[in-house]
């Protein structure tokens, strides 16, 4: 027998509480009623959407719509402290030139470089900046190649975690920044 898809509407904060308690779910879509053109979360398991639950940088203000199934099925994930998981935190952005109507920026790029990772991002009409938390690989190498494919497309703005539990490796159009 098939799984009805349920809704719930709730607030920013019922929404993070939501997500980190949630257990034994597929969550289908998050929406938020006006502001943000696109909301989008690729990833296998729950762990990356309760790590941006966390920040409140992911999550504007607003009510959201979460469509997800519930799914006695799923294996219970092994609860990690969210300062364990490693991730990369990127901003980008895209604009119009009124000079001569030519698109600038690079959130197309992010797009294209994180398609295989497991990520979430929030994109809002109005500023038309993308934000993403991005789960780092788990190889060494996969994680140096992720690293460089940003640096070279000289994304706007990216930060690794680097298992302090701070975000200390920071690069501005794929620079490095020193941080004091």
């Amino acid at each position: 027998m098939a799984k009805a898809l349920k809704t719930k509407s709730m607030s920013r904060f019922e929404l993070r509480v939501w997500l980190k308690r949630a257990v034994k779910v597929a969550v289908v879509s998050i929406s938020l009623a006006g502001g943000v053109s696109e909301l989008k979360a690729q990833s296998d398991s729950l762990t990356l959407l309760k790590s941006a639950a966390a920040s409140k940088v992911f999550f504007p203000k607003g009510r959201y719509i979460v469509e997800y199934l519930p799914n006695s099925d799923i294996k219970e994930e092994v609860e990690q402290e969210l300062a364990l998981i490693k991730t990369i935190v990127a901003v980008s952005y895209s604009a119009r030139l009124k000079v001569n109507d030519v698109d600038i920026g690079d959130t197309e790029i992010l797009k294209k470089i994180i398609a295989d990772e497991d990520y979430f991002f929030l994109s809002h009409k109005d500023e038309r900046v993308l934000s993403v938390v991005i789960k780092q690989p788990d190889s060494p190498d996969d994680l140096a190649n992720l690293v460089k494919k940003l640096q070279e497309s000289r994304i706007t703005f990216f930060s690794i975690e680097n298992g302090s539990g701070y975000m200390l490796d920071n690069y501005i159009f794929g620079a490095k920044q020193m941080c004091s």
